[in-house]
C-alpha cells in the first residue's frame, strides 16, 4: 500500500511500489496487487483490514505517510486497523526529527506547511 494524497493526486510518481514489488519478485515472493490511497487514517485502517482479511495475502507492506510531519498518519492508522497500541520510541523519533531539519537546513527538502 502506498499512502499520500500526492500519489493518488498525481502530483508525484509512486517509484516505491515499483521499486519493493521488483525486489519481492526477485526474492520468489509474487505480489498480488499494489494499492494506492489517500492520507485519511481511516481509509488506511479500512485498507488494511481489507488485506488482512483475504486468505491469499500473506504479508502487507505499507509505504508513505511515514514522516514526522502531522499529515503523516500511517503509524496511527495502521495501529488502529491491527487493534494495537502505538508505541514511539523517543530516541528513533528524535533521530528522524534531526534527520529531517538538518535535511530542510541544507535545502534538500522542504518542510509542509
Amino acid at each position: 500500500m502506498a499512502i499520500g494524497d500526492e500519489l493518488v493526486g498525481g502530483f508525484t510518481l509512486d517509484t516505491n511500489s515499483h521499486w519493493l514489488a521488483e525486489r519481492l519478485r526477485l526474492l520468489g515472493f509474487p505480489v498480488k496487487r499494489v494499492t494506492q490511497i489517500r492520507d485519511r487514517p481511516q481509509e488506511i485502517v479500512e485498507q488494511v483490514r481489507r488485506e488482512l482479511i483475504d486468505d491469499e495475502v500473506t504479508h502487507v507492506f505499507l509505504s508513505g505517510g511515514l514522516g514526522p510531519t502531522p499529515d503523516d498518519r500511517t503509524f496511527a492508522a495502521l495501529a488502529e486497523a491491527l487493534g494495537r497500541e502505538m508505541v514511539v520510541w523517543e530516541e528513533t523519533r528524535a533521530r528522524i526529527e534531526r534527520r529531517w531539519n538538518e535535511c530542510t537546513r541544507r535545502g534538500c527538502l522542504t518542510r509542509p506547511t
